[in-house]
């Protein structure tokens, strides 16, 4: 679904540009990196972005992630706007003042406890700053896996890293989660996402959405995938054996960009009033931030509400079960992406 997809867009990129229509063998995923670009320098209130470029892997080339242009003049612009959240955050949490250090100690007070600083619409767009804010390191981090994955001999090791890259790896790189993917058991059978048994998943989900299963570890300020891997867990999903595969506490298990690459991913919106109609309870959902085509969110709809405008939703970071207007998922910002996870429906 995911490849059927990814393809599509290409094809309408290719229909409606007229700068690619003579191009040809072109890479799918430099097509997509690019249409990212765009959509985020159309949309995005925090600065321009970039392309930076691809790396190789054996036979698979991996397109990086988009930055800021300028990161600095971004980041001068999201501290002269939110000044004041800032200094309170920085007051309350002893911290030095946001700079390029500390930006995701910051990012994680937003996460956990965001709605104590800022109104709930003005959450998505902070969250969007981030997103592209953090892909400098990430690309760094990408890069040195890939450097070590070249140099390492042991099997274990090589699908320990490919994991990581997954975790750092954009939604356009196709032909990468191919590779990744490829590398699971075939052993074991791997159902879909879609078919956990809804009622044991709704009753785990209800039990600990505002409380710790000790059973399990938790990571405060990052704990969301965590979760949704114990509420598909609790469902009856199972994922194979290997370092790569879906279990506590692999990159797919607690990581929201690798589990989408595992699992798939389908429904692409950008309007939470269009993509709520279409959602019902057992469904997993993701959250692109600042669309940049990295994965940075997940949760889980547990119930329906008063009208299809509504539903329950079960989630950590921050921990709620909540209807979702008292919830920011309704507050559309400008580029923020949603996907239902899971590649089947």
């Amino acid at each position: 679904m995911q490849k059927l997809m990814k393809a599509a867009l290409a094809a309408s990129i290719l229909s409606v540009s007229s700068g690619y229509i003579s191009e040809k063998n072109v890479n799918t995923d430099h097509l997509l990196a690019v249409s990212t670009k765009d959509f985020i320098n159309e949309k995005s209130v925090w600065g321009k972005v970039k392309l930076n470029g691809s790396k190789d892997l054996g036979d698979v080339t991996v397109e990086l992630q988009v930055t800021y242009e300028n990161p600095e003049e971004s980041l001068n612009k999201f501290k002269s706007l939110y000044r004041k959240e800032l200094t309170e955050i920085q007051m309350e949490e002893q911290l030095d003042e946001l700079n390029d250090k500390n930006y995701r100690q910051y990012y994680l007070v937003f996460l956990e406890k965001g709605e104590q600083y800022v109104d709930l619409d003005k959450l998505n767009d902070i969250f969007a700053f981030f997103d592209i804010y953090e892909n400098d390191e990430q690309n760094r981090q990408f890069i040195s896996a890939i450097n070590q994955y070249q140099s390492r001999n042991n099997q274990t090791d090589r699908n320990e890293l490919l994991s990581e890259m997954m975790s750092y790896s954009p939604d356009y790189n196709q032909s990468f989660e191919d590779l990744v993917v490829s590398q699971m058991p075939q052993s074991k059978q791997i159902i879909h996402l879609q078919d956990i048994n809804v009622t044991n998943a709704t009753n785990y989900a209800k039990k600990y959405a505002e409380n710790i299963n000790n059973a399990y570890n938790y990571y405060a300020g990052a704990d969301c995938t965590n979760f949704a891997s114990q509420i598909a867990y609790a469902g009856g999903l199972r994922g194979g054996v290997a370092s790569i595969a879906w279990k506590p506490y692999t990159s797919a298990w607690i990581n929201a960009n690798t589990f989408c690459g595992i699992w798939g991913k389908r429904g692409r919106s950008t309007k939470w009033s269009t993509f709520v109609k279409t959602l019902k309870p057992g469904d997993f959902i993701a959250a692109d931030w600042g669309g940049d085509g990295h994965i940075d969110h997940i949760a889980y709809v547990a119930a329906n509400g008063s009208s299809s405008s509504n539903k329950y939703i079960a989630q950590h970071t921050d921990d709620y079960y909540e209807r979702s207007d008292q919830t920011n998922w309704p507050k559309d910002s400008s580029t923020r992406v949603l996907w239902k996870a899971g590649n089947k429906g």
